[in-house]
């Protein structure tokens, strides 16, 4: 299940990477980074907080239900310390000029796509839950 749901958020990640390169939202300072990003961010990490949420029992849609706040919790959480992380000390990116949803700051486009975040694990439950 492990490597299902890694699969579905790398995923993710190329389609989250290649929608914001296709609008200019962000440039990375190396390619390479970009890469790191969708299999370590998108990969390793949340597909395995989607990986750790569906072992604990997700295994009826019902039950998906009652956990999908708390994965795009903890999916936001992570994402919002990412963006966090990017912002004050990695810069493996930087944000354009073009504004992201209404958004013109650097800080405040983080902030936004650090929530964004806690989109992934649910989403991609939601894929592995119809792949069961």
């Amino acid at each position: 299940m492990l490597g299902y749901c890694i699969g579905v958020a790398i995923i993710q990640g190329v389609a989250a990477e290649a929608l914001a390169a296709a609008l200019g939202l962000w440039r990375y300072r190396q390619p390479v980074l970009a890469v790191a990003n969708i299999v370590l961010m998108f990969g390793v990490v949340q597909g395995g907080l989607i990986a750790g949420g569906l072992s604990g029992g997700i295994n009826a849609a019902h039950a998906l239900g009652a956990v999908t706040p708390v994965m795009f919790m903890a999916g936001a959480l992570v994402g919002l310390g990412y963006e966090g992380l990017n912002s004050f000390a990695l810069d493996a990116w930087t944000w354009s000029e073009r504004p992201l949803l209404g958004l013109k700051r650097p800080i405040d486009k983080a902030a936004a796509v650090g929530v964004l975040w806690g989109l992934v694990p649910v989403t991609a439950a939601l894929a592995a839950s119809f792949a069961r």
